[in-house]
């Protein structure tokens, strides 16, 4: 007889596969809350379980990260040039950079998993996808009620549309992860997949346009933000409202009480959509119309009234990351805030 020698790549898959079933086993599908047994179903204890765990997970890495970036970003001139701009969330840049590369990270791993899910026709691997935004919902909202990181500094007016963008994901969950129909329906799939697309493009590209300086990098700069335009016009003034009308004709086909509710919810979820795409343009396009408007013009443009970040406005915290300063930083530092001083002068 031979004996079968398994490779090593075979053994790698099985161990992740091993690892994968443990995973579904206490976070995922099959895990269970014995306390509520007889208030939730089984399908419903394994969404909490995953949800909250998901969340933690989203709380831990925003605020990981964000001191990691910070420590990386100060060794680099954009630093010192954001501070003196508006950002799209927060009201300085410096406090949006590590917050927008976050999120697409974050956007990017959801998205991942919905093109995974939605190529392999695997509602449970885009279920993982749908509780990692869920996580993400819920633990934004409790960041900007609290005042967590990375919303120390948020444009108070940006709250109201924040929400109404995080109600919908989370109060659909239950809904299009429980019913067999929604769970395997392509439409569906593919807007949500879309959505992160356009969000994690957006947040990249939003970093990369925060580490040009517009004195010198203006066109392309330029560049940048309309390839973002036409990308989220692209995901949510085309895809978005052509798939949901898919999908509500699909729901139409069923003719049932459920389904007419749940026509009459998407309908709702939109609009609350549309108020955090109307919040984040008002509030983001008049700073930035006045920044491009001086570098055009020849002037500083980033000669504006903006508020400083939060980290220079508040006590901080030893830590070995964000306080990891050398001599010869510390006199770059001096040095930079005399030039700004004596330009703005």
């Amino acid at each position: 007889f031979t004996k079968k020698i398994s490779s090593p790549k075979s053994k790698v898959k099985n161990k992740l596969i091993m690892h994968l079933g443990q995973f579904e086993d206490i976070f995922g599908v099959n895990s269970r809350l014995p306390i509520l047994d007889g208030y939730l179903s089984g399908s419903h204890q394994s969404i909490v379980v995953e949800m909250t765990f998901m969340t933690v997970l989203y709380l831990v890495f925003m605020n990981a990260s964000n001191r990691i970036f910070r420590s990386i970003f100060r060794k680099y001139r954009f630093w010192y040039t954001a501070h003196r701009s508006p950002g799209v969330v927060n009201k300085n840049a410096q406090d949006d950079l590590p917050f927008v590369l976050a999120l697409g990270i974050h956007h990017g791993i959801a998205a991942a998993f919905f093109l995974w899910g939605r190529f392999r026709s695997d509602p449970d691997i885009w279920r993982h996808g749908y509780l990692i935004e869920s996580g993400y919902e819920i633990g934004d909202t409790l960041s900007m009620i609290v005042g967590l990181v990375p919303y120390k500094n948020i444009k108070r007016a940006l709250i109201i549309p924040f929400l109404c963008h995080h109600i919908p994901g989370v109060s659909l969950a239950w809904i299009f992860l429980t019913s067999s129909d929604l769970r395997f329906n392509p439409h569906l799939m593919n807007i949500i997949v879309w959505l992160l697309l356009a969000s994690s493009f957006g947040m990249f590209t939003a970093f990369f346009a925060y580490t040009l300086d517009l004195r010198k990098n203006i066109m392309l700069s330029g560049i940048a933000q309309n390839a973002n335009l036409l990308f989220f016009g692209f995901a949510r003034l085309y895809v978005f409202p052509k798939e949901v009308s898919l999908l509500i004709q699909d729901l139409r086909q069923t003719a049932t009480p459920d389904s007419e509710r749940l026509i009459g919810l998407l309908y709702v979820m939109g609009g609350l959509f549309m108020v955090f795409n109307l919040g984040i343009v008002i509030t983001a396009t008049p700073d930035f119309l006045v920044l491009l408007k001086n570098a055009f013009t020849g002037n500083d443009p980033y000669k504006l009234t903006v508020e400083p970040p939060a980290e220079g406005r508040m006590p901080r915290r030893k830590s070995s990351i964000l306080m990891d300063f050398s001599p010869l930083q510390i006199v770059h530092l001096e040095h930079l805030a005399r030039e700004n001083h004596s330009k703005d002068d």
